[in-house]
């Protein structure tokens, strides 16, 4: 891409920038000798119309050029995208390898019920009553005293 940009500066430079000064010194020789000397005028008009077909060539060579230099940019970011993607895609394989969606789904279950079984657990150690005193006993006591009360 640098050969790119190099010849498209040295050719702007060198070659696109000296037409329209030789295509001016043209037109003035024309103008000079429109009177005087016809033959020498038509042919710096010729000249002139010879040096602006080869300028429009040359702005066409440039748009192609800054074109190709476009084109080729583009490729080069896809390519460095493209490599990315792969490197990604390669990266979820390797963190994925072994697992599966049934695998995940029947760990996930394990944990529910785990969990489910924890809450179990927790809820029966929270309800035993070290004394043993019957709750039901309580509750008519209280309903007792409740009632002595009023």
């Amino acid at each position: 891409m640098i050969a790119i940009e190099n010849f498209c500066y040295h050719f702007f430079f060198h070659y696109y920038h000296k037409k329209p000064s030789v295509i001016g010194a043209q037109l003035k020789i024309a103008k000079e000798n429109s009177g005087s000397n016809k033959r020498v005028a038509l042919q710096a008009l010729k000249r002139k119309k010879n040096l602006e077909k080869q300028q429009q060539q040359i702005d066409g060579v440039l748009q192609t050029l800054e074109y190709q230099r476009s084109t080729l940019e583009n490729a080069s970011i896809n390519a460095e995208i493209l490599d990315v993607l792969a490197s990604t895609s390669k990266s979820l394989k390797v963190a994925h390898k072994g697992m599966d969606i049934d695998t995940v789904q029947d760990i996930m279950e394990e944990i529910s019920e785990q969990y489910e079984i924890g809450n179990q657990i927790a809820e029966s150690i929270s309800k035993q009553n070290p004394l043993n005193i019957d709750e039901n006993e309580l509750l008519a006591e209280l309903e007792e005293l409740n009632e002595v009360s009023y």
